[in-house]
């Protein structure tokens, strides 16, 4: 199990307070800030997992005999062995309002692992442009593209799918692993992309593998298969919270929707005011990356760590470029010749208090292996 603690996105601490007891819960014992648990669990999740030997570390592995000062001061110690980001993600995890659940120590370090990997892949996404909107779609040793119908015609969506009775940690690193790809796809695909590169990593190949034995086209990864829930895919990656107002742990999918994009497109699109093309923007996929700086930033496709007011600017700007045409025509006559879509003429998009409460967290959904 390959378990470290480098990244570029978060550098500072969670800024919650601890509460009177956890919300990580090992076994059957529900974390508390006392130091026998810390020596005994924290610790191991704290620290990336290279950093688990020496002096410091070892000297942690029995407090028999040890004075409460003493103690105390190797507490202190052992957390300069930890990192930035996996103590963020151990404080935002412990102040969460609900409880992770784990077996024991490894599956709970194969859950930091999947998280801090799969920020990391999606903040080098961004700089390297791997997958990106407008690359060219590959001829792929492990991969294809798939057709969904949207809407009335058939369009050639970006939905990968994996390659039958091949190895899926093979196929996710000619994605991720690859420094001659260039694959085509939108945000909703790279995030799910990402997840499949945070499980390689922290399951190994043999498990990922299993989890993904590619005999058929429900078993292969496959965004469409994510997407639209077949062969229980979802299940695999993903758990759906209903608290939107959750303050998050690190790697954590939020989807903020971008009023009524998808509609206006889907009504206009092949018209003088919309002609075809590609309109990515109906919404954002993002994952929440901490609080870098000491403010609480999400990360997608396209869209660099940014506050959640940052990401409604970006919607709202996309918004008003792909649909000028509609929106001049509608400001240049009257109501009687005013384009509509469910009855509203489709206007520009402002920054105040009722437009911003139309591009609005709509998903969220907890990461898992």
């Amino acid at each position: 199990m390959r378990f470290h603690g480098s990244v570029l996105l978060v550098m500072v601490l969670c800024i919650f307070p601890h509460p009177a007891y956890g919300k990580i819960k090992i076994g059957a014992t529900v974390l508390t800030d006392s130091n026998t648990h810390y020596f005994t669990y924290a610790r191991h999740l704290r620290v990336p997992t290279e950093n688990q030997n020496g002096p410091i570390w070892e000297a942690g592995n029995d407090l028999e005999g040890k004075s409460p000062e003493e103690i105390a001061q190797l507490r202190t110690q052992t957390e300069t062995l930890t990192t930035a980001s996996l103590r963020e993600l151990y404080d935002c995890m412990y102040a969460a309002t609900r409880t992770f659940t784990f077996s024991g120590i490894s599956t709970a370090q194969e859950e930091f692992t999947l998280r801090r990997e799969t920020l990391d892949k999606l903040h080098e996404m961004n700089e390297t442009q791997f997958f990106w909107y407008d690359n060219e779609k590959p001829d792929a040793d492990y991969w294809i593209y798939e057709s969904e119908r949207q809407g009335r015609s058939m369009v050639q969506t970006d939905y990968l799918r994996q390659k039958l009775n091949t190895a899926a940690h093979e196929a996710i690193e000619e994605i991720c692993d690859n420094p001659e790809a260039e694959f085509r796809g939108e945000c909703f695909g790279a995030i799910v992309i990402c997840i499949w590169w945070g499980q390689y990593q922290a399951l190994e190949a043999e498990r990922f593998d299993q989890k993904w034995p590619a005999t058929t086209v429900t078993n292969v990864m496959s965004v469409g298969n994510v997407l639209h829930n077949r062969g229980g895919a979802r299940a695999k990656l993903l758990t759906r919270e209903t608290n939107l107002t959750d303050q998050g742990v690190p790697g954590d999918w939020f989807y903020m929707r971008n009023y009524n994009y998808d509609a206006v497109r889907r009504r206009f699109e092949g018209s003088r005011w919309l002609p075809d093309g590609d309109y990515y923007y109906q919404g954002e996929n993002a994952l929440f990356v901490g609080y870098p700086g000491g403010q609480k930033k999400f990360e997608g496709l396209g869209a660099g760590p940014s506050t959640e007011q940052e990401l409604r600017t970006q919607l709202r700007d996309a918004y008003n470029e792909a649909f000028s045409d509609l929106i001049e025509w509608n400001e240049s006559n009257p109501p009687s010749r005013q384009l509509r879509v469910n009855g509203e003429a489709v206007r520009r998009l402002v920054d105040n208090a009722t437009d911003n409460a139309k591009i609005f967290w709509c998903a969220y959904d907890r990461i898992h292996n």
